[in-house]
C-alpha cells in the first residue's frame, strides 16, 4: 500500500524523478503537509528532528518543493500551497490513493490481519 500509493502520488508533483530519490521529498512534503492541516507548521528543523535526517538535506529538499510550487515558506514555516491541491490532478491523484487505501483495508479485514 505504501510504495503503491507513493507512487501514485510521486507522479503527480515530482514528475521526472527517481522512485527512489522522490522518498524524502515525499516524507518532507508529508510532514509540511500534516503541520499545515494540524495548525502547528513545520521549521526545517523540527522536519529534521522528526524524520531523523541533516537539517541541510532538509533544507535541499525543501528548496525542490519550493520551486514546484508546492509549498509556500513564511518566516521559518512551510505551508501547502492549497490551490495546487484542488486542480483536477490533484484531485484524482488524491481519488487513486484514497482508493488504494481503502483497497489495503478491505483485504485485511476479509483476511482478518487486522485483528
Amino acid at each position: 500500500m505504501f510504495l503503491e500509493s507513493s507512487r501514485v502520488i510521486c507522479r503527480e508533483y515530482l514528475d521526472g524523478m527517481r522512485m527512489g530519490r522522490s522518498y524524502e521529498h515525499l516524507c518532507i512534503g508529508i510532514c509540511i503537509a500534516l503541520g499545515h492541516l494540524e495548525g502547528r507548521p513545520f521549521t526545517a528543523g523540527k522536519i529534521a528532528q522528526y524524520l531523523e535526517m541533516p537539517r541541510t538535506t532538509v533544507l535541499r529538499r525543501v528548496q525542490v518543493l519550493l520551486r514546484r510550487g508546492l509549498i509556500r515558506r513564511v518566516g521559518s514555516h512551510y505551508f501547502l500551497i492549497e490551490e495546487r491541491l484542488n486542480r483536477a490532478p490533484a484531485l484524482r491523484c488524491h481519488e487513486r490513493t484514497s482508493r488504494i487505501v481503502l483497497g489495503t483495508a478491505e483485504r485485511l479485514r476479509i483476511t482478518g490481519a487486522g485483528e
